[in-house]
């Protein structure tokens, strides 16, 4: 149950894209997402774990960019196996560091299925649709909440 920890953890599906890049919508998703995780977090440390998939990392980099986070590369996010025992303990103890205030994943679609299945459902209504590019799902003390583009959601 490690993504309903105390700290905020942030999923964020990379924005749309063509060809494993980016387009300019997809940019422009992210940059939208981006200036909101801003405004939730403030002046917080945000370390930004991603596939390194280019679609990812570019969001990733965007991210990083609006929020001055920390870019941590984690091939377990791209979908195509690794160690979720190894990935739990490390988010762990990123979890328990005093200087990170809130941590992101930059993935997508399949893998935020396999993270809300493997670390159990938040409370409150199910995580019931897919996040469509660019959007966020914001887990803190088992509740959630859904970020798009324009609109927020809290359960």
């Amino acid at each position: 149950m490690v993504l309903n920890a105390q700290k905020p953890v942030v999923i964020i599906r990379h924005g749309k894209y063509s060809g494993n890049k980016l387009t300019q919508l997809g940019v422009a998703e992210v940059t939208v997402t981006a200036q909101w995780l801003k405004e939730y977090v403030g002046e917080d440390q945000v370390l930004v774990l991603y596939s390194p998939v280019a679609r990812a990392e570019e969001t990733a980099k965007i991210v990083a960019e609006k929020v001055n986070g920390t870019l941590v590369p984690r091939t377990i996010l791209n979908g195509e196996g690794g160690d979720w025992d190894e990935f739990q303990a490390t988010m762990e103890r990123l979890q328990r560091r005093p200087d990170v205030k809130l941590i992101v994943l930059v993935t997508h679609y399949d893998v935020v299925e396999l993270l809300i299945e493997r670390f159990g459902q938040t409370s409150g209504a199910p995580v019931d649709r897919r996040l469509r590019n660019a959007e966020a799902l914001v887990l803190k003390n088992g509740a959630y909440m859904c970020y798009i583009p324009g609109v927020t959601y809290d359960n």
